[in-house]
């Protein structure tokens, strides 16, 4: 049976929500029809719907649509969308002041961080041609915002390696999701809609996934260390974590009884979550592997033996 309190999949109605404003919109049209609504004596409203000869409109085919008819808000009804691209530059800005603001940083050697963003993007693009609305659907932005936090995290890694490693995760962790929630602020989505749960889980659940699977990675690589073995374990550790944090996001959110349902969708879902998550950290893994500027500051950071 259909459990109407329950609401819909990334939405805040449930059935008699959602009933409610397909009532509400039916009454609008009438009385915009030139119609009117009267109370019966039961109290209940009844529409009153003007007699009008059908006039059919013009057949449209999907397959050959007219042109965009280019109906945008203004700044009058929403004020707010004029300032939308400062919530997206700022992102950039304070990678940039990462650069300008620390000493560490003032070299040519800190601009090869770079690599691994273009790199993403990329990767990113490649991914959304070959499956877009196939098997994910994550916005561009909140991949763009999780690179730009791993920048940062690149980027303080001396200041951050003075630290023990709870802080020092805490710390990244944070800035990881700072910087996906100030990015998200450009979104017009979150504007009318709000933050639903499916995104703030993406950004905060992403940055856990793969900061819990560095450490983990550091563990098994503290006394033999090899650039092939860090690799190896961080994708098994980013595989691992993510499954356990799926799998019990799903419990919580879905229940028992429908995991065990749709067991081997949750777990091809998991796979590729954690493919996603491995293809972005991957460049910043290569990068700090190859690079001795960044090298330094990962086996610093992660306690790592040269």
């Amino acid at each position: 049976a259909l459990e109407q309190d329950k609401k819909f999949s990334y939405t805040e109605y449930n059935f008699q929500m959602l009933a409610d404003v397909c009532v509400k919109l039916a009454g609008d049209i009438v009385v915009q029809a030139g119609g009117r609504i009267e109370k019966n004596e039961e109290g209940e409203d009844v529409f009153v719907i003007p007699v009008q000869d059908p006039k059919p409109s013009k057949l449209e085919k999907s397959w050959e649509a007219g042109p965009i008819a280019g109906s945008m808000f203004t700044s009058e009804e929403f004020p707010h969308l004029r300032w939308l691209w400062i919530a997206a530059s700022l992102v950039w800005l304070l990678l940039v002041l990462a650069f300008v603001l620390f000493k560490e940083n003032r070299n040519l050697n800190a601009l090869w961080i770079v690599a691994p963003i273009i790199s993403v993007y990329l990767i990113w693009e490649l991914i959304t041609l070959l499956f877009a609305g196939q098997l994910f659907s994550v916005e561009k932005s909140i991949v763009i915002n999780q690179i730009i936090g791993l920048s940062i995290v690149f980027l303080l890694g001396d200041r951050l390696a003075k630290l023990k490693w709870p802080v020092l995760f805490g710390s990244s962790l944070l800035i990881i999701i700072a910087i996906g929630f100030i990015g998200m602020l450009s979104n017009n989505n979150i504007y009318f809609e709000g933050l639903d749960t499916s995104t703030v889980t993406t950004v905060c659940g992403g940055a856990v996934v793969i900061l819990l699977a560095l450490i983990l990675t550091s563990r098994q690589c503290h006394q033999k260390f090899s650039k092939t073995r860090f690799l190896l374990y961080m994708l098994l550790w980013i595989f691992i974590v993510q499954i356990v944090f799926s799998l019990l996001g799903a419990m919580i959110g879905y229940g028992i009884d429908t995991l065990i349902q749709y067991f081997i969708w949750f777990l091809m879902a998991i796979l590729i979550q954690s493919i996603v998550n491995y293809l972005i950290t991957l460049p910043f893994l290569i990068l700090a592997l190859m690079n001795d500027f960044y090298n330094q500051r990962l086996k610093s950071c992660l306690n790592l033996r040269a």
